[in-house]
């Protein structure tokens, strides 16, 4: 009885090893996808679209268990609108050669796949081709659209877990896999105002827990400032302008993802302008996976990308729209090879002479709210003055503004040894400068508050001014000291894209009143002059006197 005891413990303790054995065996395995954001309406969808096929001679097939992933992936992986005779096998060898999916021992094909195969593709987009480590663009390309192509399909969902406060990842999600299904697996994110590109993850035989990194954006087009000033000017610090200056504007945001089913998937980017023009060449539109990425595709006008200029309520507007020349509708432009990527237009504006601000707002139509710029142009006021104690303004006088350049500089005026007085200085020096006239301007005679002053305006805050007198009023000395002007201060506030500053403090200028010249000489021609008129007229009196007398 005893002995029955312990054998029947034997065999319950060996079954419980073996049902932990089993379980262990069965466990699933985890795909942790790490999320950029932590948000509540994050969803993240997973399916798996390859699957093993031992008796096929690849070792691979698409999976068909009431979902077709085989003809919408070829298709746009191929960039075909129909599956032809040896295009799946064509792209599972694809991705076997890319490091997609495994060669598996009943594989039995060429490692190097001839271009010849197919009209659609050539071989250097074959091969390498594996997101997310795409070598360039072209092997990047098709993979990316293919996954675009069936990412509806991925429907399940996944656990998301927010990460604890202040932690370098916000969120994770888990997909599990079970280790009897190795494959090729298709991730997607979901999150409100957010674009995320779909990933292909590759689960294989020796498979442990993986952790992958979602990529992906708000959906909001962000615009930039590259550069402020005129042609030659590098200084990326500017943040003001003065009229005529060149401002390198940048702006990024990511293609959306559309379904193939949605009727409105063209993306438009549109740029309007307040205070300058745009210069409708060079204007580069470029497309990239991330803003690290150093492999950039260049994108080709009429072809790629299309762009139109007008005005709008008197306002430049420009309007750029991405296009797919090889769709079919061609109406259709959409180009799902973008998808979830990053597209940056780079283009100039001239700033306007009417002293406005420039402004510019720009949005998709996917964005309406979009993005905007604001940088300001400054002013000063010169008022001209007598020397009195009452100190009497002046119309009538000329002056100059300069900007203070380098020897070098084109149209640079060289001012040896003159007197200059800076801003806020008590006493003047002796300096050479060297300068480009910006304007001229005359102090006004209108009998109101602005009499003898003269306004310089669209001037850039971040630049060094001078002022001086080129026409004393009438019956005034001229004042030959240039003035310079002080650094107004900046007044944007964090975070803010609406630059703004002080206007230049003022500058008074004092003129001399002209002495009366003294007499010199002898006591002049004048005594002489009155006394032969009077002669004269007392002759002609005797003249008619003596006729009339004569008559009588």
């Amino acid at each position: 009885m005893k002995k029955m005891k312990k054998i029947l413990a034997m065999l319950l303790a060996l079954t419980m090893v073996l049902g932990m054995g089993l379980t262990s065996m069965a466990a699933d395995k985890v795909i942790t996808v790490n999320l950029p954001v932590d948000d509540e309406s994050t969803v993240v969808y997973s399916a798996q679209i390859i699957e093993e096929d031992r008796e096929s001679s690849l070792g691979w097939k698409f999976v068909k268990d009431g979902t077709d992933f085989e003809a919408p992936f070829v298709k746009a992986f191929l960039n075909k609108n129909a599956v032809e005779n040896g295009d799946v096998e064509l792209v599972i060898k694809a991705l076997i050669n890319l490091g997609a999916l495994e060669a598996v021992n009943n594989f039995a094909v060429n490692g190097d796949i001839n271009s010849d195969t197919t009209e659609s593709m050539e071989e250097e987009q074959i091969a390498n081709l594996y997101y997310p480590e795409a070598v360039d663009w072209s092997k990047g390309e098709n993979l990316n659209r293919a996954m675009t192509a069936v990412q509806a399909n991925f429907t399940t969902e996944a656990v998301v877990t927010s990460g604890e406060e202040g932690a370098v990842v916000p969120a994770t999600a888990e997909v599990h896999v079970n280790d009897a299904e190795i494959g090729l697996y298709g991730i997607k994110i979901e999150t409100t105002g957010f674009t995320y590109i779909p990933m292909a993850v590759y689960v294989g035989t020796g498979f442990n827990n993986l952790t992958v990194t979602a990529k992906g954006s708000e959906d909001k087009i962000i615009k930039t400032i590259d550069n402020i000033g005129a042609e030659g000017d590098t200084d990326e610090s500017d943040k003001s302008v003065a009229n005529g200056d060149t401002v390198e504007f940048t702006a990024k945001v990511r293609y959306p993802f559309f379904d193939t089913g949605r009727t409105d998937r063209e993306f438009v980017i549109t740029d309007t302008l307040t205070g300058g023009t745009f210069t409708e060449d060079p204007v580069v539109v470029t497309v990239k996976e991330s803003e690290s990425a150093t492999n950039v595709k260049t994108l080709t006008k009429d072809s790629d990308y299309k762009i139109e200029f007008s005005m709008v309520e008197s306002k430049p507007v420009f309007k750029i729209t991405i296009i797919n020349e090889n769709a079919e509708p061609k109406v259709d432009y959409y180009n799902a090879a973008y998808a979830g990527y990053i597209i940056e237009v780079k283009y100039n504006v001239i700033v306007g002479t009417d002293g406005a601000e420039i402004e510019n707002k720009i949005k998709t139509n996917f964005d309406t709210e979009g993005d905007s710029v604001k940088l300001d142009k400054v002013q000063v006021t010169i008022t001209k003055t007598d020397d009195s104690e009452t100190n009497v303004k002046l119309p009538g006088a000329t002056f100059a503004i300069y900007e203070e350049v380098t020897a070098a500089a084109e149209g640079c005026i060289t001012k040896e040894n003159v007197t200059v007085k800076e801003f806020n200085a008590t006493e003047t020096t002796t300096k050479t400068l060297y300068l480009k006239e910006i304007a001229t301007g005359i102090t006004s005679s209108v009998e109101d508050e602005t009499k003898g002053t003269v306004v310089f305006t669209g001037l850039d805050a971040e630049k060094k001014y001078y002022i001086k007198e080129t026409n004393a009023p009438k019956g005034y000395s001229l004042n030959e000291t240039y003035y310079g002007l002080n650094t107004p201060e900046e007044k944007t506030e964090d975070g803010s894209k609406e630059y703004t500053f002080d206007n230049f403090e003022g500058i008074t200028v004092v003129d001399t009143k002209l002495n009366a010249l003294p007499s010199t000489g002898g006591i002049g021609t004048t005594i002489f002059t009155v006394a032969g008129c009077g002669i004269m007229i007392a002759a002609a009196f005797f003249f008619f006197a003596s006729r009339k007398k004569e008559n009588e």
